[in-house]
């Protein structure tokens, strides 16, 4: 099924044979090849919870309550009496997701896992399991191990497209042994789950912030827009008032003023004192403030 193998066996036989007689058929055992297989030998229950998390993967866009569900089934199938689940963020692990046996968020998560164990893990990419971690050589010089009381623990990394992105964490302070091999192979499964909705909610984040972007500038384009028609109805209506001014000057006066913009009645009436001195040989002296358009008078006269 996909890329999954599933083993169906019937009696206790080893090996591969047929009894055609009782038509019954005995497969061979095998060791299993993926992580859904483990999951499989480790009883229905824990195939159970894998496939609750598969369906929640389809269905669920919010990370946290779809690790929240990952991590409630870790502890349900493992028997973990704490989870927690670290991403590399700025070049450390932070605590994204934390769960106790009541389903509660543990209270400065951050404080409560050994770092030394989650940065060796996320180092070597390999899983740790520790049956009394006080009692383990390996950690004898991880002050968070005996400063934390610790004793069976499981640690494996979270892999996603070939790069570790975090650790999924669970622990028993209490009991020693709680865990075995097929524990941690289990957990593993679990930690494949996790890193896909860590992938699949990325990808939504992604998407959601670019239709957010394109939202943006599409708001921004039409804002634009809307500013450059107003300045074109702008022009339009100065380039309308400016055709207008000259067809009445064309009609009103016999020389063409087009050269001099103005709507004021008393530039109308230069323009006809204009009309009538402009045939004649007498001197003209144009009189006016600074900047009033003598200049512009000057040469009209003379044009």
């Amino acid at each position: 099924v996909g890329p999954f193998v599933l083993i169906f066996t019937a009696g206790d036989g080893e090996g591969t044979s047929s009894d055609t007689a009782a038509g019954k058929t005995a497969v061979g055992l095998r060791e299993p090849e993926t992580r859904f297989e483990v999951a499989l030998e480790g009883g229905a229950g824990a195939w159970e919870k894998l496939v609750e998390v598969n369906r929640a993967l389809v269905s669920e866009l919010n990370l946290k309550r779809l690790l929240h569900l990952v991590m409630a089934k870790v502890l349900d199938v493992v028997g973990a009496e704490r989870a927690f689940l670290l991403l590399k963020e700025k070049g450390r692990l932070v605590t994204l997701v934390s769960r106790d046996l009541d389903g509660e968020p543990i209270h400065k998560a951050d404080l409560k896992v050994s770092r030394n164990i989650a940065g060796t893990v996320m180092r070597t990419e390999r899983p740790v399991l520790a049956h009394d971690a006080q009692e383990d050589e390996r950690f004898r010089d991880f002050l968070s191990v005996h400063g934390l009381k610790l004793r069976s623990l499981m640690c494996v990394p979270l892999k996603l497209s070939g790069e570790t992105i975090g650790v999924l964490y669970v622990d028993n302070r209490w009991e020693r042994g709680a865990f075995d091999e097929e524990d941690l192979r289990i957990l593993e499964s679990f930690a494949d789950q996790a890193a896909i909705a860590v992938r699949n909610a990325r990808l939504f984040e992604e998407n959601e912030a670019r239709r957010r972007q394109i939202q943006t500038a599409m708001r921004k384009a039409e804002e634009l827009n809307k500013k450059l028609q107003e300045v074109l109805a702008s022009k339009e209506r100065d380039l309308q008032d400016a055709r207008r001014i000259i067809e009445e000057r064309a009609t009103r006066f016999r020389y063409d003023y087009s050269g001099i913009l103005t709507r004021s009645p008393k530039m109308q009436a230069v323009f006809a004192t204009l009309d009538r001195i402009i045939d004649s040989d007498v001197p003209v002296l144009v009189q006016g403030e600074s900047g009033t358009g003598k200049e512009l008078v000057a040469r009209a006269v003379h044009e």
